[in-house]
């Protein structure tokens, strides 16, 4: 930031980037086939994201916003939150669902440790710096894989600024 008052220049530097507060979460589907995704964050009327606790078909090559990262700096949208993802295939023998929560941790743990300056270890600074996750939105995406291997995931980071459309 950099304050003028009547020539003299003051610059202030912050040790943290300020996380934008709409992390957002994103499920992305390239599985070859829909699949049900069921998602915890307290949408009970919103057509911005999935509804909470609802089975939801993903259309292959779809995408559809869950809600927002949570992480330390966010609070203030706590009731956006995704607490819980869980995925299943749309065929009628499914073998049930598979919990994504771990995916939803590590990437709080990633914003905490890269933006908020909390318990950063030499590790994460070097997924910080290769990932720059600052201010950009994580898309979860289901990849084709075969019954004896479970799932193929993986996530990205997209620049917040991006609009992301869903297809």
């Amino acid at each position: 930031m950099v304050i003028k008052n009547g020539g003299l220049v003051l610059v202030i530097l912050c040790q943290f980037v300020v996380v934008n507060a709409t992390n957002r979460l994103y499920l992305e589907n390239h599985y070859g086939a829909p699949i049900i995704c069921k998602v915890f964050n307290n949408n009970t009327r919103n057509n911005d994201r999935l509804m909470s606790n609802k089975d939801t078909l993903v259309n292959n090559q779809s995408r559809v916003l869950l809600g927002i990262i949570p992480h330390a700096k966010n609070v203030q949208n706590r009731n956006e939150w995704v607490t819980s993802i869980a995925i299943k295939t749309a065929r009628y023998l499914s073998a049930g669902y598979t919990q994504l929560d771990g995916y939803v941790e590590a990437l709080g743990n990633a914003i905490n440790s890269c933006c908020n300056g909390i318990g950063i270890s030499v590790q994460n600074r070097q997924y910080c710096n290769e990932n720059k996750v600052c201010n950009k939105d994580a898309v979860i995406i289901v990849y084709p894989s075969s019954a004896v291997s479970g799932w193929n995931i993986d996530v990205q980071w997209r620049d917040s600024k991006r609009t992301i459309v869903s297809y």
